[in-house]
C-alpha cells in the first residue's frame, strides 16, 4: 500500500499542476500560463467539462496566450463535453486574429460535432468578414449547415444584416437558393380578442431562403446582393409567404420599392393575403400608394389568416377577417388617410365581406369588440377604435353611397356596432341617414339592447322616439 501511495503521488501532483494551468487561463492570467508552460505543464489537460487552457484563451480572445499554448502543443481541434472546440469561441466573439491563429496552427475549419453549428456560421453570425475570409481560405464548407432548421451562414449574415459577411459569403459560392427545413406547426388564427373561439391547424413552416431572411429583417443591401448573385426575387416560403409579402408585413417599406423594382409580383396572394393587405394592416399609407401603383389588385380578397400568438410581434389578420378586401381593411382599422387613397385609386366602396358586412359597418365598429388586444395580438394601451376617426370614416364612406341602414346576415347594422362601442356621434349621423334605432338583429337585440354605456342607451332611446314621429 506504501508503494503505491508513493507512486499515485507525483501523478497527483501532476494533475493539480495541470489544473493549475487551465484555471490560470480561465482567471486571464497570462504570467501564470507562461510560468506553467515554462514548467513544462501538459498544454492538453482538461477541467471538469473538457475545457483545456485554449479554451479559455480563445474565450476570452487572448491572443498572445493562445500562441502560448499552441508552441508547447495545445491541440487547437480539442472539443470540451459539448463539443465546443477553440476555433467555436473565437467564431462567437468574430475574433479574426484569434481565427487566423488557430487556423495557422492547423485548426479543422469545419471542426466539431455535426450536432453544432459549424465555425463558420458562428463568425457570420458574429459579424467577422475577416474572420469568415480566413475560414473560406483554410476549406470550410461554405453551405453547411445548422441541424435544427437548416439555416446556413449565408442567412445568418443577412439576418444579423452584415453585409460585408454576405458579400464574403457569396464570393466563397454561398448558395443564395438554399432553404431551410420544412416542418409543420399547430396554430391559432381566431381573433385574440374573440375569447370563445378558437381556429386552429396545421400549417408548414420553414422553407426560408436567403432573400426571405433579407425581406424578413429588412436588408436592403443584402437584397441587392442576393438578386445579383441569382435569388428569386419571386421566393416563397412554405406557407406561401412571398419575399415582397415578407418585406411588407414586416414594415421595409424601403425594400418593398425595391423588390417592386426588381420585378416581385404585387399580387401574389399565396401567403392567403397581397402585399396591399399587409401595408394597409401595418398603415403604411405610401407603401399603399406605391402598390396602388404598382397595379396592385385593389379588389384582392384575404382568403386566409396568419398566425396570432397574443404578445407577439407580428401583425395579425386573423380568420375572422377572411374574404376583406384592402379597402374593409382600412375600415375596419379606421386608417382615414388610407381609405382615401384606396378611394382616389379606384377601389370600390361597396365591397362587403362574405356576410354582407359593408365597410361602414366595420368603420363603425362592427366586427372590432372592445377587447385588450391589437392589430400585434398585444395588450393595447389605447383601445382600436375612437369616436372621431370613426365618425370622420362613417362620413367618408357614406358619402360614398354605402346606406346606413344596411343589415348584414346576422341582422346587425352600423348602429348596433355604435352602439356597443359607445359612439354618440356616430350614432346621430347614422340615425340622421336613415338608420332604424329600433331595429332588431338576429338575436332580437336593437342598439339600446346591445349598448352598454347609460348615455348611449339614453341618447337611442331618444333617437328612437324622434325616428318615430310623424
Amino acid at each position: 500500500m506504501r508503494t503505491l501511495a508513493l507512486l499515485l503521488l507525483p501523478a497527483t501532483a501532476a494533475a493539480a499542476a495541470d489544473a493549475r494551468l487551465v484555471d490560470a487561463a480561465r482567471r486571464q492570467d497570462a504570467a501564470g500560463v507562461r510560468t506553467l508552460i515554462q514548467e513544462h505543464v501538459d498544454p492538453n489537460q482538461r477541467q471538469a467539462d473538457g475545457a483545456t487552457a485554449l479554451h479559455w484563451a480563445a474565450y476570452w480572445n487572448d491572443v498572445d496566450t493562445a500562441a502560448l499554448l499552441l508552441r508547447a502543443g495545445a491541440a487547437p481541434d480539442a472539443q470540451n463535453d459539448l463539443g465546443v472546440t477553440p476555433l467555436s469561441l473565437a467564431c462567437v466573439n468574430g475574433a479574426r486574429r484569434m481565427v487566423g491563429a488557430l487556423l495557422r496552427a492547423g485548426a479543422n475549419p469545419d471542426a466539431g460535432p455535426p450536432s453544432r453549428p459549424p465555425p463558420l456560421m458562428l463568425c457570420a453570425r458574429a459579424g467577422s468578414a475577416a474572420a469568415v475570409r480566413h475560414l473560406i481560405a483554410a476549406g470550410a464548407a461554405v453551405n453547411r449547415s445548422e441541424p435544427r432548421r437548416g439555416q446556413t451562414a449565408l442567412m445568418w449574415a443577412v439576418a444579423q444584416r452584415h453585409v460585408d459577411v454576405v458579400r464574403e459569403l457569396l464570393a466563397g459560392g454561398a448558395d443564395v437558393l438554399a432553404r431551410t427545413k420544412v416542418r409543420p406547426r399547430f396554430v391559432n388564427i381566431a381573433d385574440p380578442n374573440d375569447i370563445y373561439t378558437i381556429v386552429s391547424g396545421t400549417v408548414n413552416s420553414g422553407a426560408t431562403t436567403p432573400l426571405l431572411f433579407a425581406a424578413r429583417h429588412g436588408d436592403l443591401e443584402s437584397a441587392r446582393l442576393l438578386l445579383a448573385a441569382g435569388a428569386d426575387v419571386g421566393d416563397t416560403a412554405a406557407d406561401g409567404t412571398s419575399v415582397l409579402v415578407t418585406a411588407v408585413h414586416s414594415g421595409h417599406a424601403r425594400l418593398a420599392r425595391f423588390l417592386l423594382d426588381a420585378g416581385a409580383d404585387p399580387n401574389d396572394g399565396r401567403a392567403g393575403y397581397t402585399a396591399l393587405h399587409a401595408a394597409v394592416l401595418r398603415g403604411d399609407r405610401g407603401l399603399v400608394e406605391v402598390l396602388a401603383g404598382a397595379a396592385a389588385d385593389l379588389e384582392a380578397r384575404i382568403v386566409r389568416g396568419t398566425p396570432v400568438t397574443r404578445g407577439g410581434p407580428d401583425f395579425v389578420l386573423p380568420h375572422n377577417l377572411v374574404g376583406a378586401t384592402p379597402l374593409l381593411l382600412a375600415a375596419k382599422f379606421l386608417e382615414i388617410d388610407i381609405l382615401r387613397v384606396l378611394l382616389a385609386h379606384g377601389a370600390d366602396p361597396r365591397a362587403t365581406l362574405a356576410d354582407g358586412t359593408t365597410a361602414l359597418m366595420l368603420a363603425a365598429g362592427l366586427h372590432s369588440q372592445p377587447g385588450l388586444f391589437d392589430r400585434r395580438g398585444r395588450i393595447a394601451v389605447h383601445r382600436p377604435h375612437t369616436s372621431q376617426p370613426a365618425r370622420e370614416a362613417v362620413g367618408l364612406l357614406a358619402a360614398r353611397g354605402i346606406a346606413a341602414a344596411a343589415i348584414n346576415q346576422q341582422g346587425d347594422t352600423a348602429l348596433h356596432a355604435a352602439a356597443i362601442h359607445g359612439y354618440a356621434d356616430v350614432a346621430r349621423f347614422l340615425v340622421e341617414q336613415g338608420a332604424p334605432a329600433d331595429a332588431a338583429n338576429g338575436s332580437e337585440q336593437t342598439p339600446v339592447d346591445v349598448a352598454v354605456d347609460p348615455d348611449m342607451v339614453a341618447l337611442l332611446n331618444a333617437l328612437a322616439a324622434r325616428s318615430g314621429d310623424p
